[in-house]
């Protein structure tokens, strides 16, 4: 797409200081997680690492699932846009703590900052994530 910039592979940032772009985004998001080998891809709004608001448009291949992981320093919400999804928090010892089916025009704010994942339940997976900026340098927790 003519309005994107690839910052690294499979992270697209608008070429824009309107902070604009539809759901059409998807699309081409879709095909670049096909094409990437990461099955998964993201176009970020915000204007960089250090906005104190991050929003991004991610898209999810081949019913990719992103490891189970937790970041204790921020909260995330999603907004399911296409495909529906299990949201699934996670007690230290791995156990299954809550789950929660995710459907097209689904709202979820995750305030836990416990383990988690987004575990697709389709092909193709597409939500707008928001959550708290900078970008801090702290590694993820995997489970």
């Amino acid at each position: 797409m003519e309005n994107l910039r690839l910052e690294t592979n499979g992270v697209w940032y608008l070429n824009s200081d309107k902070h604009y772009t539809s759901v059409e985004v998807l699309k081409f998001l879709y095909s670049d997680a096909y094409a990437n080998g990461k099955s998964f891809s993201r176009c970020c709004l915000h204007a960089n690492k250090n906005s104190k608001l991050m929003v991004m448009f991610l898209a999810f291949v081949n019913s990719y699932v992103f490891p189970a992981h937790r970041h204790l320093w921020k909260d995330e919400s999603y907004i399911i846009l296409d495909g529906n999804c299990h949201y699934i928090e996670f007690l230290d010892d791995g156990s299954k703590s809550y789950q929660q089916e995710l459907r097209i025009g689904d709202v979820f704010y995750n305030t836990n900052r416990t383990y988690h994942q987004l575990v697709p339940l389709c092909e193709k997976l597409g939500l707008i994530e928001l959550t708290t900026g900078p970008m801090v340098q702290k590694p993820l927790e995997f489970l």
